[in-house]
C-alpha cells in the first residue's frame, strides 16, 4: 500500500484574489487541483515552470520551497488566469513529521 494512500498528505492551497466571488467555479477548482498536484513536483521543475503539469497554466515568478527535515514542499507564484497570488504546498510525508 502506497504511503500516500495510507497516510494521505495534507494539501493546502490558498488563492488570494482581488475580487472575491463566493460562487463555485469548475474552472477554478480544476486549476487549484493542478496547482496542488504541482506542489509534489521537484524544485527545479517548478522553478523553471517546465514540470509535467506546469504547461497547463501560466504562473509568473514561480518560487519553489522545500524543507528536507519535514518534507514540506510547494511553491508560490502569480496565476495569470486568476489574476491572483497562489500558495500551494504538500503536507508532511508521515504522521511523525506532521506532529513535529
Amino acid at each position: 500500500m502506497s504511503r500516500n494512500i495510507f497516510l494521505p498528505a495534507a494539501i493546502l492551497l490558498l488563492c488570494l484574489t482581488i475580487q472575491i466571488n463566493s460562487a463555485y467555479s469548475p474552472a477554478i477548482a480544476r486549476e487549484m487541483a493542478y496547482m496542488s498536484a504541482i506542489a509534489y513536483e521537484g524544485v527545479l521543475g517548478i522553478q523553471a515552470w517546465n514540470c509535467k503539469l506546469c504547461s497547463e497554466y501560466k504562473i509568473n515568478q514561480p518560487k519553489p520551497f522545500f524543507n528536507l527535515t519535514s518534507g514540506v514542499r510547494g511553491f508560490t507564484g502569480f496565476s495569470v488566469s486568476l489574476s491572483a497570488i497562489v500558495v500551494s504546498f504538500k503536507g508532511a510525508d508521515s504522521l511523525n513529521t506532521f506532529i513535529n
